[in-house]
């Protein structure tokens, strides 16, 4: 895994998808390679990264188990300076409609469980 460092936060950017897409703001932050940590071949993402999970570091450096963000780009050709894209996890969980709230009582049956509390057809 890359070790990364944040190199910029709250950032809008804009991108060209094409076709009826068209273009798109989206709110992220920058990540940058960890000058105490570069990767072997200077590339903190590549292509078909994106999607993947950006995680906080814990106290002693090593990724933790709490999402920062989804990763969805990187810098382009033409700029000098080597860094990734993230969406805010909190923006993910919302565009996705995910909730870390449990549900309610009523609403945590296994699939089919009720099927096994009702009568059975008449005959």
């Amino acid at each position: 895994m890359t070790a990364p460092a944040v190199a910029a936060n709250g950032l809008r950017k804009s991108y060209g998808y094409g076709g009826e897409v068209g273009v798109k703001t989206i709110g992220c932050f920058e990540i940058g390679p960890d000058p105490a940590n570069l990767p072997a071949d200077g590339e903190i993402s590549e292509p078909g990264d994106s999607g993947a999970l950006w995680p906080f570091k814990q106290g002693n450096g090593r990724p933790g188990t709490v999402m920062a963000g989804l990763h969805f780009g990187g810098e382009g050709k033409s700029d000098p300076e080597e860094h990734a894209l993230a969406c805010l996890s909190t923006s993910v969980f919302e565009k996705l409609e995910i909730s870390l709230t449990p549900p309610a009582p009523s609403m945590s049956q296994p699939w089919g469980a009720a099927a096994l509390n009702d009568e059975p057809p008449p005959s």
